[in-house]
């Protein structure tokens, strides 16, 4: 059984997913925590983090985390393009994955790795087009558990339904038995409100 447990204030929206592989999911854009249940002192802190434009605010990010830094940093909307992103490399973090803009202004997701980590890319480019599923995704060999971690993001403009069907391809391509699946981003649905996206 994996808990994956996130700290967030109390003005923090919540999403939970009970499923057969977690007892417990949050997803609110803060810390989050893989533990083992073999090994209760092995865990995966992960921080998720709308950006809205990477290239000045990586110092401002880590600081802001500080001393509680995440072993993976999940980053959308950095804006960047695949030269750009190289030249950013926080300290003590490699870029593990990233999808990044090549027509737009705004967009593109990427994660950072602490560098204890060994990790393998895996490449789902093909489902992905800018605005409509910006992703990208990772698999870390801990010492017991196989994890995979996608990052997502969707346009507010973009088409939902296109994002539903790539996502959807996506998961059959990583998913495999044993395998613990994390996906992270901003997909832009409001939950408050009562639309057709929540629906779906």
């Amino acid at each position: 059984m994996v808990n994956v447990n996130q700290n967030g204030s109390n003005n923090s929206n919540k999403i939970f997913t009970q499923t057969k592989d977690c007892s417990k999911i949050t997803q609110d854009g803060k810390i989050s925590s893989l533990v083992n249940s073999k090994n209760p002192k092995q865990f995966l802190k992960i921080y998720h983090q709308n950006i809205c434009g990477l290239e000045f605010k990586i110092d401002e990010l880590l600081a802001s985390l500080h001393p509680e830094l995440p072993d993976i940093l999940c980053i959308s909307e950095h804006h960047l393009s695949l030269i750009q992103i190289q030249l950013i490399s926080p300290e003590e973090y490699s870029l593990g994955a990233e999808f990044c803009i090549q027509s737009l202004h705004k967009g593109g997701v990427c994660m950072y790795i602490h560098k204890r980590f060994s990790f393998s890319v895996i490449n789902i480019a093909r489902h992905c087009k800018e605005k409509e599923l910006e992703a990208c995704a990772l698999k870390l060999k801990l010492s017991s558990i196989n994890v995979c971690i996608i990052t997502v993001y969707r346009s507010p403009s973009g088409n939902f339904q296109f994002f539903l069907n790539g996502l959807e391809n996506i998961l059959k391509k990583v998913y495999k038995s044993g395998i613990h699946l994390i996906i992270c981003g901003d997909i832009n649905i409001n939950y408050l409100n009562q639309s057709k996206e929540k629906m779906n």
